[in-house]
């Protein structure tokens, strides 16, 4: 029920919100990576309405989280296919991964952090 105005005295909502269009409208864009914002712009629906179906329908939302899930794992799933056939690619998984590993990138131990200290010092008074 809407809020009671000089226009709505009533309160009557004018159009219901929660309908079976809006939600599919929602599951819609959900499923190819929309944000909140934008779905609630495309159903028509405010995000406070939005929350408050989410949060009086734990279903719903957990319906909501699945689809908004759905394109990440896709894109997972293409990424897994392209390394079978490019080693490059596969490295570069792998660096993102296992980056310990993987990565180039050396690490100074203590004693190297040590004997950079003072240039550092001297850089910073010169500077």
């Amino acid at each position: 029920m809407a809020r009671p105005t000089k226009n709505n005295p009533e309160g009557k909502q004018k159009k219901p919100k929660f309908t079976e269009e809006t939600v599919r409208k929602l599951e819609e864009v959900f499923s190819i990576d929309w944000s909140i914002w934008e779905a609630c712009y495309y159903a028509d629906i405010s995000r406070d309405t939005y929350y408050e179906w989410i949060k009086n329908n734990p279903t719903l939302k957990e319906k909501f989280d699945r689809l908004r899930r759905k394109p990440i794992l896709k894109a997972r799933h293409e990424i897994i296919k392209g390394i079978n056939n490019n080693a490059e690619f596969a490295l570069k998984y792998m660096k993102n991964k296992r980056n310990k590993e993987f990565n180039e990138r050396s690490e100074l131990t203590w004693a190297e952090w040590a004997a950079l200290i003072p240039t550092a010092i001297n850089i910073i008074k010169w500077a």
